[in-house]
């Protein structure tokens, strides 16, 4: 079971949404429970990154569909795992999926400052240049 909650200034967990409220009631009293903390993404911040994978896109000749560019991209920041082809045997970089599922808050601000800093190189821009193009998408 997994429910979102946030700390009180008490100090208490208390459940953010009333789906979550309901599996939390349905929790033993004094009864121990694991918690493992993830900072819940910021929908904000991932439209942020997208203006960001646009500016590049906008930026360069390479990649003639948005998704490629954007795979390369995370795969050059070092966000990748490793597959076998089953055919040729080679081993190949697939990207890492960025969706809110899988990658929580703390991780994806770093992701996008790598990211970013892969396309500052990539298209010469640097880095005050490129986060105030960013805001004209955001």
């Amino acid at each position: 079971m997994k429910i979102t909650v946030y700390k009180t200034n008490n100090g208490y967990l208390k459940p953010s949404h009333q789906s979550d409220q309901e599996y939390f009631n349905k929790m033993p009293l004094n009864e121990p429970f694991e918690i493992d903390y993830t900072k819940g993404r910021n929908s904000g911040f991932h439209r942020k990154f997208f203006a960001l994978m646009n500016l590049a896109f906008e930026n360069q000749e390479c990649y003639a569909v948005m998704n490629d560019l954007r795979e390369k991209v995370i795969i050059r920041a070092g966000y990748y795992r490793e597959v076998i082809d089953i055919e040729t045997g080679e081993i190949e970089q697939k990207a890492k999926s960025i969706s809110f599922a899988n990658m929580d808050e703390l991780e994806f601000q770093k992701l996008y400052n790598d990211c970013k800093a892969v396309i500052c190189q990539w298209i010469k821009i640097d880095n005050e240049m490129i986060a105030e193009e960013i805001e004209q998408y955001f």
